[in-house]
Parts: structure tokens; C-alpha cells; sequence
């Protein structure tokens, strides 16, 4: 179905292709990555091509020389996008149906409500995107005098989250959620349509400047029973939406429930936290793909709960302030940084103009605890941060 690395050039879409560019290349494909940054380390695994919103990237994608293409983050919203590609070559992920229903609230709500042992969603009232219809889903009943939210039905990364009332009026496509106050979690699977795991399990951190924008993520371990009900929730998931490959379900662990936020029906952010190498990742995902999960992920999967290593990512932020400019000598730095413990990734090249609270670079680093990987990540940050307000004294 998706043929071999042998004979196959891989389009990678979406807003940062640096992470799946990688784990492709890895894997002996050739790959071109159209996506919003075209980063320096993304152009030593692919061919780069630098769009500025989706619009474009329709467009720009749908040109390029490719036999198949993989999604990255946001592109799920795009229905539109997905259909175009699928045109041109098949997908390595779910189905396009598969897409769309996993961004159902509706259709997800429908298989949540059906055992009471699955993850329900918070309280929800949306307005239908096409139609402008109103929809209550999640749990019946939302918290006595809890915060609200809003957002787009369609959205990624918490971009699109404020602060809300219930009463608030709703355009078509928005949605008003009760907020849970819980530990953001994301949990990473992998599904062949019937058969579904939990590959593991990641404190998920906010960006410095929106307690919602997503900033990275932590391995962590938690109880049995929040990772059995996560894990049963995904199984109807996956069987009931055919999803396929890696995936994420972001969850709020709150002291008396679990509750799922949204799927994310691709490889996600956390993945290259996985102690395990790019080429394994992309043959695990399109194993899975073609309907055969395969043994070595049941054998990762158990040993997940006695895991004494763990990694981390954190997002590093440009300030509030004015434009940053990047120069051969900070790109320089960042590209060349490694302390035995922490590297830098989703490097800007020399030229790019870092605008306020842009994404600078991704900080990865590893440890013996989650303690130990925030600690790590955070004094990192403040070596970036301290070298970006040079730069920016040194263009002033």
C-alpha cells in the first residue's frame, strides 16, 4: 500500500515538519516538508519549502514532486488540504473519513457515552461548523461556578483557547467548555484499526506566556487506574473511528475523574520522546498502518510502567517585546548547543525574523526523573533566553 523506501518520496505538511522529516529520513525516504519555519536542522532531512499560513500551504503543497506524505501538526483541521494530497498520493496515517470523525465532537461523545468506563469530555456547548446547529456534549453535569473556555472546534496547540462564559454567544464553529483544573496529560498510542496500546504517557507544559498555548512535554508514570481507563478509551477509540498508527489523546487528570480534551489523529509533538530510534517509530506507524500492530510495541508497551528514564521537551519562546533578527552567529549557536544533556531542535536559519512570543527552538533533554528533566530543560531556557536578549541589544 505504501511501498518501500526504496522507490518513495515522502511530502511531510503541516505547521513543523523538523520531527517527522527526521524520523523519515532515518528510515531511507526521501522527503520534501513544506510547513511554516523550514528550519535549519529540517533541511539536513528534507528538502524545505517555508509557507506562512494554511492557505499557502495548500498550494505549495500540492506542487511538489511526491509519491505519498504524511501529516504533521494542525493539518488535521484542513479537510480540504487532506483531500487535495490524497489526490496526488496516499497517506501514511488514517483515512481522511477517519480524520474528520476524530475531530467530531459529536462522534467522539457518541462512543465515550457508550460504557461508563471510558473518558468522558468536559461539559461542551458548540456551534456546528456548517451549519450553525447547537450541540451539548460531554458530561452532563459541569462543576458548580467553574471557569469556562473557548475555542475553536477546529484547532491546535491551544492557540485558540480564551477565557469565557457559558452565556457567551457562539459563532459557527466555536465552542464554550467547562475547565477542568486537573494535570494536562497527553497519552501517545498506536492502533492497527482493532488493536490499540498506550505507547506512554507525558505531563504536557504550557507555554511561559498562556497557561493553554502548548509548550512541551514530560514522560511521567501515573496509577494503574488512570492508565487503564486511558487505555480503554483509546481501544474504542481506535476501533470505532479505524483509527491508525501513532496517534495522541489529550486528557486533564482531575482528582475525581479523567477527562479527554481531543484527539490528535497523527504522529504528535511528544513522539521523539520515545526511547526508541526514528526508523522504529516510522515502521511501527506504518506497520500499523497496513493493519498489522506489531509485536515489538506490545513488548514496549509493558515495560512502559517500569521505565527509569525519562525525556522531556520544552518550546523556548521569543519575549513580548519587539522582532528578534537571527544572524549566522545565533543560529550558530543554537544549531552547534549540546551539553552531554540537552540539544536544541526546530533550529531558525540565519535571516529569520523571530516575532513576539514566536516559537524559538525546542529544547530535548533526559533524566532519571521528571524532576530531573524539568530542571534540566528550564536551565537550558534560561541559556537561550540569556543569548536571545543579547542578540537583541547587539540589533538595537
Amino acid at each position: 500500500m505504501f511501498g518501500s523506501e526504496n522507490d518513495s518520496r515522502v511530502l511531510v505538511a503541516g505547521a513543523s515538519a523538523r520531527q517527522n522529516a527526521r524520523f523519515l529520513k532515518a528510515s531511507g525516504f526521501s522527503v520534501v516538508a513544506v510547513d511554516f519555519f523550514a528550519d535549519r536542522d529540517t533541511s539536513h532531512d528534507a528538502q524545505c519549502v517555508k509557507v506562512e499560513s494554511f492557505e499557502e500551504l495548500a498550494n505549495v503543497a500540492v506542487a511538489q514532486n511526491f509519491d505519498r506524505w504524511m501529516m504533521a501538526g494542525g493539518l488535521e483541521n484542513h479537510p480540504t488540504i487532506i483531500g487535495r494530497l490524497n489526490r496526488i498520493g496516499p497517506h501514511l496515517g488514517s483515512t481522511a473519513d477517519t480524520i474528520s470523525s476524530s475531530r467530531d465532537l459529536h462522534r467522539i461523545n457518541l462512543v465515550l457515552k457508550s460504557d461508563p468506563r471510558f473518558c468522558q469530555m468536559p461539559h461542551t456547548v458548540y456551534r456546528q461548523p456548517h451549519d450553525g446547529r447547537r450541540v451539548v456534549v460531554g458530561r452532563d453535569n459541569p462543576i458548580t461556578n467553574c471557569r469556562w473556555i473557548s475555542k475553536r472546534t477546529k484547532s491546535a496547540a491551544g492557540l485558540s483557547i480564551k477565557s469565557a462564559s457559558l452565556d457567551m454567544r457562539l459563532e459557527n464553529g466555536q465552542m464554550v467548555q467547562e475547565f477542568i483544573e486537573g494535570d494536562a496529560t497527553g497519552g501517545l498510542f498506536i492502533s492497527d484499526g482493532e488493536r490499540c496500546r498506550l505507547l506512554n504517557v507525558f505531563e504536557s507544559l504550557p507555554a511561559p506566556h498562556s497557561e493553554f498555548q502548548y509548550g512541551g512535554s514530560i514522560s511521567t508514570v501515573t496509577d494503574d487506574n488512570t492508565i487503564q481507563q486511558m487505555e480503554s478509551t483509546g481501544q474504542e477509540l481506535a476501533r470505532q473511528l479505524n483509527l491508525k498508527g501513532i496517534f495522541g489523546i489529550d486528557f486533564v487528570v482531575a482528582p475525581d475523574a479523567v477527562l479527554l480534551l481531543e484527539i490528535n489523529p497523527r504522529i504528535t509533538a511528544s513522539c521523539e520522546l520515545l526511547p526508541v530510534s526514528g526508523k522504529t517509530i516510522i515502521d511501527w506507524h506504518i506497520d500499523s498502518c497496513c493493519g498489522n500492530l506489531p509485536a515489538s510495541v506490545d513488548r514496549f508497551a509493558n515495560q512502559r510502567k517500569d521505565q527509569t528514564h525519562f525525556s522531556g521537551k520544552l518550546i523556548c519562546y521569543s519575549g513580548a517585546g519587539r522582532v528578534i533578527p537571527v544572524d549566522d552567529r545565533l543560529s550558530d549557536f543554537l544549531f552547534d548547543f549540546n551539553d552531554g544533556e540537552t540539544s536544541l531542535a526546530d533550529i531558525p536559519v540565519s535571516g529569520a525574523m523571530l516575532r513576539p512570543q514566536a516559537p524559538v527552538v525546542s529544547i530535548l533533554s533526559s533524566g532519571e526523573s521528571p524532576a530531573d528533566v524539568r530542571r534540566r530543560l528550564k536551565q537550558t531556557s534560561a541559556i537561550v533566553q540569556l543569548h536571545l536578549g543579547q542578540q537583541l541589544s547587539r540589533h538595537s
